[in-house]
């Protein structure tokens, strides 16, 4: 999880929570970022703004990028932030993001 970009008390917030407490391993990746090349990760999570957890999910070597992303905030992405979401779609893993998180 890139834990700066994560709303506290938000909806993905909670939901992370909630997987931690059901006993999956939610690491909080950017605490420990030189640690963060040694760890393996499915998913690379993140707020609505998408650099930091796109370079979470290279680092942890993640299939799939999670964000949480309304209209307004994906308006507002500038050329880098959408060449970066794209990445992980182009390296064989996907991008995907919910309303209202």
């Amino acid at each position: 999880m890139h834990r700066r970009s994560v709303v506290p008390g938000g909806r993905l917030a909670v939901a992370l929570a909630g997987l931690a407490e059901r006993g999956h391993a939610v690491t909080d990746g950017d605490r420990a970022p030189a640690a963060a090349g040694r760890l393996e990760a499915d998913v690379a999570i993140g707020g609505g703004r998408p650099l930091g957890p796109a370079w979470l999910a290279a680092m942890t070597r993640a299939r799939a990028i999670v964000l949480a992303l309304d209209a307004a905030t994906h308006r507002r992405w500038n050329p880098l932030e959408r060449g970066g979401a794209g990445l992980g779609a182009r390296a064989g893993g996907a991008v995907a993001a919910g309303t209202g998180c």
